[in-house]
């Protein structure tokens, strides 16, 4: 979904990034059922981020916001949530994982979760996740999600019990009895249909402190059963864990014991490990054989002696009478044991061990923890080799802050299967005593830490930004130049009006830690600014340096007349000479005869003619 999608979503979404592989095929599932979901990750790049969530959390009916330890640690996420809460957006937890409610919310969400209908979306199938938040937002009166929901109810009318039988009951007395689908209990408790194993409970209630405890019993019904996956109408665990390719040497196989009589008569089934050990944190393939192909068999690992349903992992094997399994790492070095379960259609002998052979898990192999110095400038880049991983997709590094439990970090990065690497995180963004961690596997939701190392955050020296003008004209071409950022490929710097929260305008400097880069002026005239940050990634807003500036008003050019043609000079003819005039003596006459005079004699005058 883009940006230029239908205004109208029927839900927004909040969720840690580190949560992606678990959140991303709940929402394929919901936008497979028609529903209009938007989340952040459909803001197209150079968009303003603060305006684009605020708009499409207005136009969203809800907000899904997936709970984990992560998202509890997000400021982001608290953003997010904050922002529904202001307008006034209903909100619908959805739960990733175990957590204990309302203690483990931080105090910031305290209030703005109360009394709010929670999903569980750990420890099920991808089918159940999307049915228990259909419900949660039909309820809310969104109908995209009402027709999937009348659609699920078709299929099954039947209601779900609580695991006590007839009711739980209260710190303060009070009885909770099985609950029709989509009706509120005067505890606010809300119940999904037996067909749907996902939990929709609520927590926190403003009312009564024992509103708290009501939801707290109904979340966390299977904490006593050491981490047991929650039963479906069979009795069956509802979900499975998930299988990937193990990245172990294979060693010879060991075949278990022989089984006792009364397995041999139930088909013969059994497991076939590879190893009879494996170190905490290694994957565990094997081979399952001699099921009798109920969709509802599985294969599981618990420690010896626990409870038949006292699962540490599992895997549902869908049908399949033989199959090879990877189940996913166990953590916590003991002695356990493989354990087949038939799930037969009747629900007879849900809780009979069918098969069980021993499996030992070892203390993990020491990990390997390196930086080039354990004293760095906040904002530089974090670089960390690694070594000794067990080789899980998941296995990840995280930073954290020295005194903070296990489960919490600042932010992190997967191994994808690697034993030893270099992994490149976002950097520390404040000065202070850090620590850097490795952990195992995290579909696991195990939050041991299996190795650490201190590191120490000081300052980081003063970011330089200059400008090649104090004031600019509307669209013209900004010059920066820049010195002293860290050199993350996010180092970014923004354009923005003094006093703004936001931003207008910005660019990645892309690992330079010095150089120019250019930038529009505004359009408006008016003052403004650019400022400097440090690695988007970490979504710290840290100003680290500003440079200002003013756009003045549009000058319009003067007029400029039309310029006037020079004159074309006239043609002077070449002058026509003077014609020079011949004086033509005039002719004598030829005397006449008759005109002949005698000259007069000297002395006397000529006469008068």
């Amino acid at each position: 979904m883009s940006d230029t999608a239908p205004e109208r979503v029927d839900a927004a979404v909040s969720y840690s990034r580190h949560d992606e592989a678990l959140v991303e095929p709940i929402l394929t599932a919901l936008r497979g059922e028609g529903l209009s979901i938007w989340f952040d990750k459909d803001i197209p790049g150079g968009a303003l981020w603060e305006e684009i969530i605020a708009r499409k959390y207005r136009a969203a009916g809800a907000l899904l916001f997936f709970v984990s330890k992560a998202s509890l640690a997000s400021q982001r996420c608290s953003e997010e949530v904050s922002t529904a809460r202001t307008l006034g957006k209903p909100i619908i937890p959805v739960l990733l994982e175990r957590l204990k409610l309302p203690d483990d919310l931080p105090d910031r969400f305290v209030l703005t979760l109360q009394a709010r209908n929670v999903v569980e979306a750990f420890n099920e199938p991808e089918e159940e996740k999307k049915r228990g938040i259909l419900r949660a937002l039909a309820a809310l009166g969104i109908a995209g999600a009402a027709a999937g929901v009348a659609q699920a109810d078709s299929m099954s009318a039947t209601q779900t019990r609580l695991p006590q039988g007839s009711g739980a009951e209260s710190s303060s007395g009070a009885k909770i009895a099985h609950i029709d689908p989509l009706a509120k209990s005067n505890a606010g408790v809300v119940k999904a249909s037996s067909t749907i194993s996902m939990k929709t409970v609520a927590f926190g209630g403003a009312a009564a402190a024992t509103l708290l405890v009501v939801g707290a019993i109904i979340l966390m019904q299977n904490t006593d059963r050491a981490a047991a996956p929650a039963r479906s109408a069979t009795g069956a665990p509802s979900t499975s864990s998930v299988a990937k390719d193990a990245k172990d040497e294979p060693a010879s196989p060991v075949t278990p014991a022989a089984p006792a009589p009364t397995e041999l008569a139930s088909g013969d089934a059994r497991a076939i490990l590879q190893q009879t050990s494996y170190p905490a944190g290694k994957p565990i393939p094997l081979r399952v054989e001699g099921l009798p192909g109920n969709d509802n068999d599985l294969v599981a690992i618990a420690a010896v002696g626990s409870p038949a349903y006292a699962q540490v992992r599992y895997e549902y094997l869908r049908g399949k009478k033989s199959a090879d399994v990877t189940l996913r790492a166990v953590m916590k070095p003991g002695d356990y044991e493989v354990r087949i379960f038939f799930g037969s259609d009747s629900g007879e002998g849900k809780d009979v061990i069918r098969f069980s052979a021993p499996l030992t898990i070892t203390p993990a192999a020491p990990i390997t923890l390196k930086m080039d110095s354990q004293r760095v400038t906040e904002g530089q880049p974090l670089r960390i080799r690694y070594d000794g991983m067990p080789g899980n997709d998941k296995d990840w590094i995280a930073t954290a802050q020295a005194d903070a439990d296990g489960g919490t970090y600042i932010d992190y990065v997967y191994t994808k299967g690697a034993a030893s690497g270099l992994a490149e995180l976002p950097p520390f963004v404040k000065p202070g005593q850090y620590e850097i961690r490795a952990y195992f596997d995290d579909l696991t939701s195990d939050r041991t830490v299996q190795a650490r190392i201190p590191v120490e955050v000081i300052p980081a020296p003063p970011v330089t930004l200059t400008l090649d003008a104090a004031a600019y004209a509307p669209g013209d071409t900004i010059t920066l130049t820049f010195a002293d950022m860290p050199g993350n490929k996010k180092d970014w710097v923004a354009l923005a009006r003094p006093g703004d929260n936001g931003y207008l305008t910005y660019e990645y400097l892309n690992a330079r830690k010095s150089g120019t880069q250019t930038l529009r002026a505004p359009d408006e005239p008016g003052d403004y600014e650019i400022r400097g940050y440090f690695d988007d990634a970490t979504g710290d807003k840290t100003i680290r340096a500003t440079a200002s500036f003013t756009v003045g008003e549009a000058v319009a050019p003067s007029p400029t007349a039309e310029p006037t043609p020079e004159p074309t000079p006239e043609a002077i003819p070449e002058p026509t000479p003077e014609p020079t005039l011949e004086v033509t003596p005039e002719p004598i006459a030829e005397p006449t005869p008759e005109d002949v005079s005698q000259p007069a004699p000297t002395g006397e005058p000529a006469p008068t003619p």
